[in-house]
């Protein structure tokens, strides 16, 4: 005669050290659907050469997930569009209209650029992060100087200098209204 716990297959149990770790937040909540372990291990890897890809002049392409208004992600590699400062995601800008989210305006302008093109990105190295510097391009179009030119995120290098100067002239972007620049964002809102 089969029992009620026949029915239930076991429950799979992560190694003592994953599990360690997941459970943590699990105690906080103590919601019975939350005692299952968390998979912290990605459900597959960059391709090698994605991860080898750092040294100046390596390439990566391919569709981007954006991630902000100046990281997107392709094949997994987390990438920093360089010579640009987009802002944060939280950071909040005063515009005509009153406060708005202009770290989300950033980031939406981003996939607005972007689409659903492919984007080819020559690295330049890798960040404090690890996220790879890059320089972007979409349809042989730099991103970083669209994201520049649109107001939507500060020149951080020289050829971008004139494409911001265009940009706060007509009050494009965050130049519409008022804004802390987001390294001051980021130093003052540091956890």
């Amino acid at each position: 005669m089969a029992t009620e716990r026949d029915a239930h297959p076991p429950r799979r149990v992560a190694p003592p050290q994953i599990a360690a770790r997941s459970t943590i937040s699990q105690r906080r909540t103590r919601s019975p659907r939350r005692t299952a372990p968390v998979d912290l291990w990605p459900r597959s890897a960059p391709p090698p050469e994605a991860i080898r890809g750092t040294e100046p002049g390596a390439a990566i392409g391919g569709r981007a997930a954006i991630i902000d208004g100046d990281t997107l992600a392709i094949r997994g590699q987390r990438i920093r569009l360089e010579g640009i400062d987009a802002p944060e995601s939280a950071q909040r800008c005063d515009g005509p209209r009153g406060r708005y989210a202009c770290g989300r305006e950033a980031t939406r302008a981003l996939g607005a650029f972007i689409g659903g093109d492919t984007v080819e990105c020559s690295a330049n190295g890798r960040d404090r992060y690890g996220r790879m510097l890059a320089v972007c391009t979409v349809n042989g179009r730099d991103i970083g100087a669209a994201m520049v030119l649109a107001g939507w995120a500060l020149a951080g290098r020289g050829d971008y200098i004139a494409l911001e100067r265009e940009a706060r002239a007509a009050a494009r972007g965050v130049w519409q209204g008022k804004f802390q620049p987001p390294a001051d964002w980021r130093r003052e809102h540091k956890n």
